[in-house]
């Protein structure tokens, strides 16, 4: 209940809101995946969905539908994104395909050195001015530097923050 709240008080200082959610680790397990199977073909598919977090989407789309809720996920490859998708439509179809960003690291969207920035980037050049963007991530460095490249017009959440 405490991210409902956040969101209200945030919603009270500013009207446009968009939310970025991260997907590895943040809406999909892979916690323990030290292996990444995950990158090998099929295997997204079974990895199970952080249900407490999609339930705290849930709630968010419901309490507040002028919110628009977006997810901004790195991958390595260009199946992979296939698969996230995929993925997506089963366990949160009702995020628009419009609302779904993939960096994909084949096609020379990221590098190992940059991968911390351009999640902020991509928001950057999302938001207008008169926007916030709230950012949800496991990765505190990516956190970090959304605070650098965006300043006041993001606001960083570590996905534990939902579970309180």
């Amino acid at each position: 209940m405490e991210f409902i709240n956040l969101i209200s008080e945030i919603l009270k200082n500013n009207k446009n809101l968009k939310i970025f959610f991260d997907m590895d680790r943040t809406i999909v397990e892979n916690i323990f995946d030290i292996e990444r199977s995950y990158e090998k073909k099929g295997k997204y598919l079974k990895k199970r969905p952080m249900q407490p977090i999609i339930e705290q989407i849930n709630r968010i789309r419901e309490k507040y539908e002028e919110i628009e809720i977006y997810i901004l996920s790195c991958s390595s490859s260009n199946e992979m994104v296939k698969e996230k998708d995929e993925w997506l439509d089963i366990y949160m179809p009702n995020i628009k395909k419009e609302n779904r960003k993939f960096i994909v690291k084949e096609n020379g969207e990221y590098t190992n050195e940059n991968i911390h920035k351009v999640k902020s980037e991509y928001i950057k050049n999302s938001i207008s001015n008169n926007e916030v963007a709230v950012l949800i991530d496991d990765d505190n460095r990516t956190l970090s530097e959304s605070l650098k490249i965006l300043g006041n017009n993001v606001i960083p959440i570590h996905v534990t923050f939902l579970l309180i």
